[in-house]
Protein backbone atom coordinates (compact mmCIF):
# COMPACT_ATOMS: atom_id res chain seq x y z
CA UNK A 1 0.00 0.00 0.00
CA UNK A 2 1.33 3.44 -0.86
CA UNK A 3 -0.02 6.91 -0.22
CA UNK A 4 0.90 10.24 -1.74
CA UNK A 5 0.22 13.13 0.64
CA UNK A 6 0.35 16.83 -0.15
CA UNK A 7 -0.70 19.71 2.11
CA UNK A 8 -1.25 23.29 1.02
CA UNK A 9 0.23 26.09 3.10
CA UNK A 10 -1.94 28.85 4.51
CA UNK A 11 -2.86 31.38 1.86
CA UNK A 12 -1.57 29.34 -1.07
CA UNK A 13 -3.41 30.86 -4.03
CA UNK A 14 -2.19 28.57 -6.76
CA UNK A 15 -3.54 25.14 -5.88
CA UNK A 16 -6.78 23.70 -7.20
CA UNK A 17 -8.92 21.21 -5.33
CA UNK A 18 -7.10 17.98 -6.13
CA UNK A 19 -7.60 18.13 -9.88
CA UNK A 20 -11.30 17.41 -9.46
CA UNK A 21 -12.45 20.92 -10.28
CA UNK A 22 -14.04 21.65 -6.93
CA UNK A 23 -12.07 24.85 -6.43
CA UNK A 24 -10.10 26.77 -9.02
CA UNK A 25 -6.62 28.22 -9.03
CA UNK A 26 -6.60 31.54 -7.24
CA UNK A 27 -8.90 30.42 -4.41
CA UNK A 28 -7.41 31.35 -1.03
CA UNK A 29 -7.03 27.88 0.44
CA UNK A 30 -6.46 27.96 4.19
CA UNK A 31 -6.12 24.25 4.85
CA UNK A 32 -5.86 21.34 2.49
CA UNK A 33 -5.05 17.65 2.67
CA UNK A 34 -4.83 15.51 -0.47
CA UNK A 35 -3.99 11.82 -0.32
CA UNK A 36 -3.99 9.15 -3.02
CA UNK A 37 -4.05 5.44 -2.32
CA UNK A 38 -3.89 2.22 -4.32
CA UNK A 39 -1.99 3.57 -7.28
CA UNK A 40 -4.03 6.77 -7.44
CA UNK A 41 -7.33 4.94 -7.77
CA UNK A 42 -8.58 6.30 -4.44
CA UNK A 43 -8.43 10.02 -3.66
CA UNK A 44 -9.12 11.35 -0.17
CA UNK A 45 -9.28 15.11 0.15
CA UNK A 46 -10.39 17.67 2.71
CA UNK A 47 -9.97 21.38 3.20
CA UNK A 48 -11.58 24.80 3.31
CA UNK A 49 -11.56 28.02 1.31
CA UNK A 50 -13.22 31.44 1.20
CA UNK A 51 -13.97 33.39 -1.98
CA UNK A 52 -13.90 37.19 -1.94
CA UNK A 53 -16.36 37.29 -4.84
CA UNK A 54 -18.66 34.79 -6.60
CA UNK A 55 -16.65 32.25 -8.55
CA UNK A 56 -17.62 29.84 -11.31
CA UNK A 57 -15.48 26.76 -11.81
CA UNK A 58 -15.63 24.66 -14.99
CA UNK A 59 -13.78 21.36 -14.89
CA UNK A 60 -14.11 17.75 -16.07
CA UNK A 61 -16.18 15.35 -14.01
CA UNK A 62 -14.00 12.33 -13.37
CA UNK A 63 -15.18 8.85 -14.24
CA UNK A 64 -16.05 6.78 -11.19
CA UNK A 65 -17.80 7.22 -7.83
CA UNK A 66 -17.37 10.37 -5.75
CA UNK A 67 -18.73 11.02 -2.27
CA UNK A 68 -18.53 14.72 -1.40
CA UNK A 69 -19.42 16.01 2.05
CA UNK A 70 -19.95 19.80 2.11
CA UNK A 71 -19.92 20.92 5.72
CA UNK A 72 -20.39 24.68 5.24
CA UNK A 73 -20.79 27.24 2.47
CA UNK A 74 -23.15 27.63 -0.48
CA UNK A 75 -22.81 26.48 -4.07
CA UNK A 76 -24.69 25.26 -7.13
CA UNK A 77 -23.66 22.25 -9.19
CA UNK A 78 -24.35 21.53 -12.88
CA UNK A 79 -23.39 18.58 -15.08
CA UNK A 80 -23.19 19.32 -18.81
CA UNK A 81 -26.25 21.39 -19.77
CA UNK A 82 -28.62 20.02 -17.15
CA UNK A 83 -30.41 22.37 -14.74
CA UNK A 84 -28.19 23.37 -11.82
CA UNK A 85 -28.64 21.70 -8.43
CA UNK A 86 -28.46 23.83 -5.29
CA UNK A 87 -26.25 22.16 -2.67
CA UNK A 88 -27.55 22.91 0.83
CA UNK A 89 -25.11 22.43 3.66
CA UNK A 90 -24.43 20.27 5.43
CA UNK A 91 -24.88 17.80 2.58
CA UNK A 92 -23.52 14.49 1.39
CA UNK A 93 -23.50 14.06 -2.38
CA UNK A 94 -23.15 10.86 -4.36
CA UNK A 95 -21.82 11.40 -7.89
CA UNK A 96 -21.57 8.48 -10.34
CA UNK A 97 -20.13 9.03 -13.81
CA UNK A 98 -19.66 6.24 -16.36
CA UNK A 99 -17.53 8.57 -18.49
CA UNK A 100 -15.94 12.00 -18.25
CA UNK A 101 -18.37 14.94 -18.46
CA UNK A 102 -18.28 18.70 -18.00
CA UNK A 103 -18.97 20.05 -14.54
CA UNK A 104 -19.73 23.60 -13.46
CA UNK A 105 -19.79 24.83 -9.88
CA UNK A 106 -20.69 28.30 -8.68
CA UNK A 107 -19.52 29.41 -5.23
CA UNK A 108 -21.04 32.40 -3.46
CA UNK A 109 -18.90 35.27 -2.16
CA UNK A 110 -17.82 35.51 1.49
CA UNK A 111 -18.75 31.89 2.18
CA UNK A 112 -16.42 29.51 3.96
CA UNK A 113 -16.45 26.26 1.99
CA UNK A 114 -15.46 23.27 4.12
CA UNK A 115 -15.38 19.88 2.41
CA UNK A 116 -14.42 16.22 2.60
CA UNK A 117 -14.24 14.12 -0.54
CA UNK A 118 -13.55 10.50 -1.50
CA UNK A 119 -13.22 9.42 -5.13
CA UNK A 120 -13.00 5.80 -6.32
CA UNK A 121 -11.94 4.77 -9.81
CA UNK A 122 -14.23 2.22 -11.57
CA UNK A 123 -11.42 -0.35 -11.71
CA UNK A 124 -10.97 -0.13 -7.93
CA UNK A 125 -14.69 -0.69 -7.37
CA UNK A 126 -14.70 -3.74 -9.61
CA UNK A 127 -11.47 -5.31 -8.33
CA UNK A 128 -11.95 -4.56 -4.61
CA UNK A 129 -15.67 -5.20 -4.21
CA UNK A 130 -16.29 -7.70 -7.02
CA UNK A 131 -18.96 -5.31 -8.30
CA UNK A 132 -19.54 -4.50 -11.96
CA UNK A 133 -19.34 -0.70 -12.16
CA UNK A 134 -22.13 -0.83 -14.76
CA UNK A 135 -24.40 -2.24 -12.04
CA UNK A 136 -23.74 0.79 -9.84
CA UNK A 137 -24.38 3.08 -12.81
CA UNK A 138 -27.71 1.35 -13.52
CA UNK A 139 -28.76 1.51 -9.86
CA UNK A 140 -28.06 5.24 -9.54
CA UNK A 141 -29.84 5.90 -12.85
CA UNK A 142 -32.89 4.17 -11.40
CA UNK A 143 -32.74 6.17 -8.18
CA UNK A 144 -32.18 9.47 -9.99
CA UNK A 145 -34.69 8.66 -12.71
CA UNK A 146 -32.43 9.93 -15.48
CA UNK A 147 -29.47 8.79 -17.58
CA UNK A 148 -25.94 8.81 -16.21
CA UNK A 149 -24.07 10.82 -14.95
CA UNK A 150 -26.02 11.13 -11.72
CA UNK A 151 -25.79 13.58 -8.82
CA UNK A 152 -27.68 12.77 -5.63
CA UNK A 153 -27.52 15.03 -2.56
CA UNK A 154 -29.02 14.72 0.91
CA UNK A 155 -28.54 15.97 4.45
CA UNK A 156 -25.98 13.58 5.99
CA UNK A 157 -27.39 11.11 8.48
CA UNK A 158 -25.78 10.07 11.76
CA UNK A 159 -23.70 7.29 10.18
CA UNK A 160 -22.22 9.60 7.53
CA UNK A 161 -21.53 12.36 10.07
CA UNK A 162 -19.84 9.91 12.44
CA UNK A 163 -17.42 8.54 9.84
CA UNK A 164 -16.73 12.02 8.46
CA UNK A 165 -15.85 13.30 11.91
CA UNK A 166 -13.28 10.53 12.39
CA UNK A 167 -11.80 11.19 8.95
CA UNK A 168 -11.51 14.92 9.59
CA UNK A 169 -9.75 14.43 12.93
CA UNK A 170 -7.83 11.21 12.10
CA UNK A 171 -6.82 10.44 15.71
CA UNK A 172 -4.36 7.67 14.75
CA UNK A 173 -0.82 8.64 13.81
CA UNK A 174 2.34 6.81 12.74
CA UNK A 175 2.37 3.71 10.56
CA UNK A 176 -1.30 3.01 11.26
CA UNK A 177 -2.54 6.40 10.01
CA UNK A 178 -2.79 5.64 6.25
CA UNK A 179 -4.43 2.29 6.96
CA UNK A 180 -6.93 3.97 9.28
CA UNK A 181 -7.75 6.76 6.82
CA UNK A 182 -8.15 4.44 3.85
CA UNK A 183 -10.46 2.20 5.85
CA UNK A 184 -12.55 5.16 6.99
CA UNK A 185 -12.72 6.44 3.40
CA UNK A 186 -14.25 3.12 2.31
CA UNK A 187 -16.59 3.29 5.31
CA UNK A 188 -17.73 6.79 4.29
CA UNK A 189 -18.51 5.54 0.78
CA UNK A 190 -20.51 2.65 2.24
CA UNK A 191 -22.47 4.96 4.57
CA UNK A 192 -23.24 7.37 1.71
CA UNK A 193 -24.38 4.55 -0.57
CA UNK A 194 -26.64 3.19 2.15
CA UNK A 195 -28.16 6.61 2.84
CA UNK A 196 -28.83 7.41 -0.81
CA UNK A 197 -29.90 3.94 -1.90
CA UNK A 198 -31.17 2.07 1.18
CA UNK A 199 -32.18 -1.48 0.43
CA UNK A 200 -31.36 -1.18 -3.29
CA UNK A 201 -30.15 -4.58 -4.43
CA UNK A 202 -27.40 -5.07 -6.95
CA UNK A 203 -29.08 -5.35 -10.37
CA UNK A 204 -29.19 -8.76 -11.99
CA UNK A 205 -30.08 -9.60 -15.57
CA UNK A 206 -33.75 -10.13 -16.27
CA UNK A 207 -34.87 -13.66 -17.09
CA UNK A 208 -34.55 -13.17 -20.84
CA UNK A 209 -33.52 -10.54 -23.36
CA UNK A 210 -37.15 -10.15 -24.46
CA UNK A 211 -38.34 -9.64 -20.89
CA UNK A 212 -35.57 -7.10 -20.25
CA UNK A 213 -36.77 -5.11 -23.25
CA UNK A 214 -40.34 -5.19 -21.95
CA UNK A 215 -39.17 -3.89 -18.57
CA UNK A 216 -37.14 -1.11 -20.21
CA UNK A 217 -40.23 -0.20 -22.23
CA UNK A 218 -42.17 0.08 -18.95
CA UNK A 219 -39.51 2.41 -17.55
CA UNK A 220 -39.71 4.59 -20.67
CA UNK A 221 -43.48 4.86 -20.22
CA UNK A 222 -43.06 5.90 -16.58
CA UNK A 223 -40.54 8.60 -17.52
CA UNK A 224 -42.79 9.91 -20.30
CA UNK A 225 -45.95 9.88 -18.16
CA UNK A 226 -44.42 10.54 -14.73
CA UNK A 227 -46.93 13.23 -13.71
CA UNK A 228 -49.85 10.84 -14.22
CA UNK A 229 -48.40 7.33 -14.44
CA UNK A 230 -50.45 4.24 -15.25
CA UNK A 231 -51.29 1.75 -12.51
CA UNK A 232 -49.07 -1.29 -12.14
CA UNK A 233 -51.76 -3.45 -13.74
CA UNK A 234 -52.20 -1.07 -16.69
CA UNK A 235 -48.44 -0.73 -17.16
CA UNK A 236 -47.95 -4.49 -17.10
CA UNK A 237 -50.68 -4.94 -19.70
CA UNK A 238 -49.14 -2.31 -21.98
CA UNK A 239 -45.76 -4.06 -22.07
CA UNK A 240 -47.12 -7.61 -22.14
CA UNK A 241 -46.09 -8.84 -18.67
CA UNK A 242 -48.02 -9.80 -15.56
CA UNK A 243 -47.70 -7.55 -12.52
CA UNK A 244 -45.46 -9.86 -10.52
CA UNK A 245 -42.96 -10.33 -13.35
CA UNK A 246 -42.89 -6.62 -14.08
CA UNK A 247 -42.33 -5.53 -10.49
CA UNK A 248 -39.77 -8.26 -9.75
CA UNK A 249 -37.91 -7.73 -13.02
CA UNK A 250 -37.98 -3.95 -12.59
CA UNK A 251 -36.27 -4.24 -9.21
CA UNK A 252 -33.71 -6.70 -10.58
CA UNK A 253 -32.87 -4.49 -13.55
CA UNK A 254 -33.07 -1.00 -11.98
CA UNK A 255 -32.76 -1.60 -8.24
CA UNK A 256 -36.19 -0.15 -7.35
CA UNK A 257 -39.80 -1.27 -7.44
CA UNK A 258 -42.08 0.41 -9.98
CA UNK A 259 -43.70 2.52 -7.25
CA UNK A 260 -40.36 3.61 -5.75
CA UNK A 261 -39.05 4.55 -9.20
CA UNK A 262 -42.09 6.75 -9.94
CA UNK A 263 -41.75 8.53 -6.59
CA UNK A 264 -38.02 9.18 -6.99
CA UNK A 265 -38.33 10.30 -10.60
CA UNK A 266 -41.09 12.78 -9.74
CA UNK A 267 -39.09 14.29 -6.89
CA UNK A 268 -35.90 14.55 -8.94
CA UNK A 269 -37.82 16.35 -11.71
CA UNK A 270 -39.36 18.64 -9.10
CA UNK A 271 -35.92 19.41 -7.65
CA UNK A 272 -34.65 20.39 -11.10
CA UNK A 273 -37.59 22.69 -11.78
CA UNK A 274 -37.36 24.36 -8.38
CA UNK A 275 -33.60 24.87 -8.75
CA UNK A 276 -34.16 26.73 -12.02
CA UNK A 277 -36.13 29.39 -10.08
CA UNK A 278 -38.52 29.91 -13.00
CA UNK A 279 -41.63 28.12 -11.67
CA UNK A 280 -43.59 28.53 -8.45
CA UNK A 281 -43.71 25.75 -5.88
CA UNK A 282 -47.42 25.18 -6.49
CA UNK A 283 -46.91 24.90 -10.25
CA UNK A 284 -44.06 22.43 -9.77
CA UNK A 285 -46.26 20.34 -7.48
CA UNK A 286 -49.03 20.15 -10.09
CA UNK A 287 -46.59 19.36 -12.89
CA UNK A 288 -45.23 16.32 -11.08
CA UNK A 289 -48.67 15.10 -10.04
CA UNK A 290 -49.05 16.30 -6.44
CA UNK A 291 -51.20 18.73 -4.52
CA UNK A 292 -49.05 21.48 -2.94
CA UNK A 293 -49.44 20.30 0.68
CA UNK A 294 -48.65 16.65 -0.03
CA UNK A 295 -45.80 17.68 -2.32
CA UNK A 296 -44.17 19.74 0.45
CA UNK A 297 -44.33 16.75 2.81
CA UNK A 298 -42.80 14.16 0.45
CA UNK A 299 -40.19 16.64 -0.83
CA UNK A 300 -38.97 17.45 2.69
CA UNK A 301 -38.87 13.76 3.59
CA UNK A 302 -36.75 12.99 0.52
CA UNK A 303 -34.31 15.93 0.51
CA UNK A 304 -34.30 17.15 4.11
CA UNK A 305 -35.57 20.68 3.37
CA UNK A 306 -38.80 22.22 2.08
CA UNK A 307 -39.43 23.15 -1.58
CA UNK A 308 -39.45 26.86 -0.66
CA UNK A 309 -35.97 26.60 0.82
CA UNK A 310 -34.69 25.62 -2.63
CA UNK A 311 -35.99 28.82 -4.23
Amino acid sequence: MSADVRKGDSGNAEEAWDGLGMLSAGAPIFERDHTTYLGGRMILSSGEAVFDQPRRVDAPLKQGLTVALTLSGALTYRIDDRPPVVVRTPSVSLIVAAAAHRREQVFEAANRICYLMVHLDPSLIEETFGMDFADLVAATEAVAGMPNPNFLSRTPDRAVRGVASKLMTSPIEGFARPVYRMGKAFELVAAALEQHMPGVTRPRPARSIAEAEQIRAARAILIEEYSSPPSLAALAARVGLNERKLNTGFRQLFGLTVYAFILEHRLQRAHQMLASGEISVSEVAYRVGYGPAHFATVFRKRFGFSPRELR
